[in-house]
């Protein structure tokens, strides 16, 4: 029997991914004791593991990007995008607050963003959509400033870090992907920094200077530290503490023992998706699924919808995730997903009869819709599916950050374990037809189709390339359409892909003010959640690279002003 003690402070947040250290930060800045819980003992879920970009529409770095901006605007885009599932009033409080968020952390040096202006929104077509800059990513940060701290810092993910080493960033992978032949001098900084940190090393055996989601969970890190705000980790959430229908705390256990923490203002739920669930994975979302086939945290298994349960809180958008397709990578998990690698020239996606389906280089979360529609058990398999290509896309494109080019990764140094497992070679289109169970007649004739469209650089059949969201990952040179090129020079290659995802989009339904909802339409008091525990604001679309991360900040940001009473 666990022993028990009881700890009171004004607000308690669950969870220390970006929403919710947000959240902890502006609590404690409008005057409430603030206590941070997390479950595992790593700070930054799936933020820290992520590409760490965040879509903040009509935020205060766009003007110097050279691109305008409005509320307006941004409500005209996601009005569309949400098409009436998601209540306006939670679009323009996230409109209005992500700028606001972004603003405040800059100003007090807790958060450096640089806007990305050539990233444009996933739908440039679409009304209210701009070319770019309503993407930012952190800086590159230096973990010096961590010290100890460091050795909690969940690690990238393992597609995230160059040969195990360096970090990238999202200008870097931008540039490497097109060819940009700036990115070796990058490289060769990012080495220098890397042995230059040997004496942090020490301590944590990274690299010192992060980019991507470390360089967004680091610094969000030492501002909750710099404030005093306490962390506890290996410290799960079990229960929440309901009086007269009111959350008052939750029950956590610690160091072998249960603690009542009350929270007189509420608790933030802020614990990650169910995408580690398998039960619930197989409640809810489209099959055929699998835990495999995530790209996010171990540990996000659904808690917040577990604790919230006995209080019938109202669900939305529990079928949904942010999908990704995603390869397998023998012998490291979580899987890895496929972000620039699927719209490159000289490849393209089948299904298991050899058919093309759908245009590989739109937004992640398209692919994998294309690949369920197009998937009907016994009949055809699109899930999994097959990302063909040539030597020349072999020679120039890396793979779920394991199969380097082969200028740098010959087929020969590939480990063995990869062979036959992540990725599959024949000499020609027929021969790797017959090695993956793929009807040959109708994989040559898809190809035959496909090269013409190369040629004419038209994609008559899916569009591919047709606007500038394909062409961020392309590649111009020598290319008609960026994202075609002909598939015709062997040997010819197949990776299986997964319809992955980088966390669920489905779970607690919250208000403009960040509260969770009752299946009645009324607020539980005291409870709010953000991130991917919460119904995803944008709805069943995504709006441009960091729609899950901009959010999650903005309604953490918001459900601390809400408890505050702001």
């Amino acid at each position: 029997m666990l022993s028990q003690d009881s700890v009171t402070v004004d607000f308690l947040v669950v969870g220390t991914g970006a929403g919710a250290l947000t959240g902890a930060i502006r609590a404690h800045d409008l005057g409430l004791n603030t206590l941070v819980v997390e479950k595992s003992g790593f700070y930054g879920g799936t933020s820290a593991m992520s590409g760490g970009s965040l879509w903040i529409p009509n935020n205060h770095l766009m003007a110097a990007a050279g691109v305008s901006d409005s509320e307006d605007e941004a409500l005209t885009y996601l009005t569309h995008l949400t098409k009436g599932e998601v209540d306006e009033s939670r679009l323009r409080m996230f409109i209005r607050k992500g700028a606001e968020m972004l603003e405040y952390l800059d100003d007090r040096g807790d958060l450096t963003c640089n806007a990305l202006p050539e990233y444009c929104d996933y739908y440039p077509d679409v009304p209210g959509a701009k070319p770019g800059a309503r993407t930012l990513e952190a800086r590159r940060f230096s973990t010096l400033k961590l010290g100890w701290d460091l050795r909690q810092l969940r690690a990238p993910h393992p597609a995230c870090v160059t040969f195990g080493l360096f970090h990238m960033s999202a200008a870097d992978a931008y540039k490497a992907v097109r060819g940009d032949s700036r990115v070796y001098l990058t490289m060769i900084k990012n080495a220098a920094l890397y042995f230059a940190g040997f004496p942090l090393r020490l301590i944590a055996p990274r690299s010192t200077r992060v980019t991507l989601g470390n360089a967004l969970v680091a610094p969000l890190r030492l501002a909750k530290k710099k404030r005093g705000v306490p962390l506890w980790l290996n410290s799960p959430a079990k229960e929440l503490l309901v009086e007269n229908e009111k959350v008052v705390g939750a029950i956590i256990e610690r160091d072998g023992k249960r603690i009542t923490v009350h929270a007189r203002r509420g608790v933030l739920l802020g614990t990650g998706g169910f995408e580690n669930n398998p039960v619930l994975r197989q409640r809810y979302l489209p099959k055929p699924t699998s835990t495999d086939w995530s790209a996010a945290n171990k540990h996000n298994t659904g808690d917040a919808l577990a604790m919230a349960a006995p209080l019938q809180p109202a669900l939305a958008l529990m079928d949904d995730a942010w999908w990704s397709p995603a390869a397998l990578v023998p012998g490291s998990a979580p899987a890895h997903a496929l972000v620039f690698e699927k719209g490159m020239p000289h490849s393209m996606f089948v299904n298991s009869k050899g058919e093309r389906f759908t245009n590989e280089a739109a937004p992640y979360i398209d692919v994998v819709n294309g690949m369920y529609a197009n998937h009907i058990e016994g009949e055809r398999n699109a899930v999994p599916c097959w990302m063909i290509f040539d030597a020349r896309y072999r020679k120039k494109t890396a793979v779920a950050g394991a199969i380097y080019p082969s200028t740098m990764m010959p087929d020969s140094v590939v480990p063995e374990k990869y062979w036959n497992r992540l990725i599959y070679k024949g000499d020609t289109l027929s021969a790797l037809a017959h090695r993956i169970g793929v009807d040959a007649q109708n994989l040559q004739r898809s190809v035959m189709r496909f090269n013409r469209f190369a040629q004419t650089g038209v994609d008559e059949d899916f569009g591919r390339g047709g606007n500038p969201s394909d062409n961020y990952y392309s590649d111009p040179a020598g290319h008609v359409n960026p994202n075609l090129g002909a598939l015709e020079t062997g040997p010819f290659y197949a990776v299986p892909v997964v319809a992955g995802d980088i966390g669920t989009k489905g779970g607690l339904l919250t208000d403009a003010d960040a509260r969770v909802l009752r299946e009645d339409g009324s607020t539980i008091e005291n409870l709010f959640a953000c991130g991917n525990c919460s119904a995803a604001v944008m709805g069943r679309s995504y709006a441009g690279a960091g729609s899950t991360l901009g959010p999650a900040m903005t309604f953490g940001f918001v459900a601390a002003e809400t408890a505050a009473g702001q």
